[in-house]
């Protein structure tokens, strides 16, 4: 995952997307995700607030996967405060988000 530099507690392992709840008209996009999840599944959520754009495109696949967890092939941490738009890249879809600033919140 590229940008684990930016939580570094995340660690270099990757991750699943359980479910993306879009709250707020738009304004708050929450991922709730699972770290190294052939090991110790730690569970973690990414809460993006003030979201201003989000694009999502879904990857065309044959069988339906509405059920499984997205596998994230890469993350783009982007900028707060509007600057750079993060990008989330899963094996079944693609989300970009602009945004004011995000949290990272750890389940233990």
């Amino acid at each position: 995952m590229t940008g684990s530099f930016f939580f570094p507690e995340l660690g270099p392992a990757t991750s699943l997307i359980q479910t993306i709840v879009v709250a707020n008209w738009g304004r708050e996009v929450s991922c709730e995700c699972l770290y190294d999840p052939l090991g110790v599944a730690r569970p973690y959520r990414l809460v993006f607030r003030g979201c201003r754009t989000l694009r999502w495109s879904v990857i065309a696949f044959e069988e339906d996967t509405s059920d499984e967890p997205a596998d994230v092939i890469d993350f783009v941490p982007g900028q707060p405060h509007y600057q750079q738009e993060a990008l989330i890249t899963t094996d079944q879809f693609e989300l970009a988000i602009l945004y004011d600033k995000v949290e990272l919140h750890r389940s233990e």
